[in-house]
């Protein structure tokens, strides 16, 4: 599914809202990988960041942890080690992506009683 909606050039904002949360990884992963070999950004417009902070309310503990491991693999990988201009575009999506995660998710897991 990923690569068919990289491929198809589908909005980030539109592959959120109509993936599995089991998926938010990936596809994020799959459009940071996109971001790094161009200059644009998908990620920084309202309704990208509307869309992805619904999903990231929904994410349990596993998959929030799964995806805050992606965010520091591109950080690391795109930012600290990278030396061309297209850092600091990637330390701009980061910083959307990763204020918008810990803005929204929820590291709490409920327990039911009785």
């Amino acid at each position: 599914m990923c690569a068919e909606i990289i491929e198809n050039s589908v909005p980030f904002s539109e592959s959120i809202s109509n993936c599995a949360l089991r998926d938010l990884p990936k596809i994020t992963s799959k459009y940071l990988i996109q971001g790094r070999q161009t200059s644009s950004s998908n990620f920084s417009n309202e309704i990208c960041l509307k869309s992805f902070a619904i999903k990231v309310s929904e994410l349990n503990v596993g998959i929030a942890m799964e995806l805050w491991k992606t965010f520091l693999y591109h950080m690391e990988r795109d930012v600290i080690e990278s030396d061309d201009t297209k850092s600091e575009n990637m330390a701009l999506i980061l910083d959307h992506l990763m204020s918008s995660f810990l803005d929204n998710v929820c590291l709490v897991n409920q327990v039911k009683t009785g």
